[in-house]
């Protein structure tokens, strides 16, 4: 099994940017997708677990195996990344982050464009939206 971090690719508003090219970035400068995992990892195995033990009380009920073995573990990581990038768990933690846009406020999804309270990595919410995680 392996577990992927990513996005779903979709473009950025106002950007010539896309969702991927951007992810690729905040991973290249900051190691974002990386650190979250290094953070949450032990959550992270804890929902594995608890998939695999669904699927096998599944095989063992119906003599057959689900079609999506682990059918809510993606759902959880991703709903874990979006919740740190909220709640400001990045901050401090990577280097230069707090980042620059953040500090300033820069939100281009408001009409006011300000907020004092903005998050690093989010901006317009569709980077956050586009992230996906999922095991193979």
């Amino acid at each position: 099994m392996k577990l992927y971090l990513g996005v779903d690719q979709v473009p950025e508003w106002q950007s010539n940017w896309d969702t991927y090219d951007l992810g690729k970035h905040l991973e290249e400068k900051y190691g974002l997708f990386s650190k979250f995992y290094e953070m949450d990892k032990d959550k992270i195995a804890k929902y594995i677990e608890e998939g695999i033990e669904g699927t096998l009380s599944t095989y063992q009920l119906t003599g057959q195996m689900p079609a999506d073995p682990l059918p809510s573990v993606g759902t959880q990581i991703v709903r874990d990344f979006q919740d740190m990038i909220d709640q400001k768990k990045f901050d401090n933690v990577l280097p230069n982050v707090p980042t620059k846009a953040s500090k300033i406020g820069i939100r281009r999804r408001f009409k006011n464009r300000l907020d004092p309270n903005r998050p690093s990595f989010q901006d317009t919410g569709i980077f956050e939206a586009s992230l996906e995680a999922w095991i193979k």
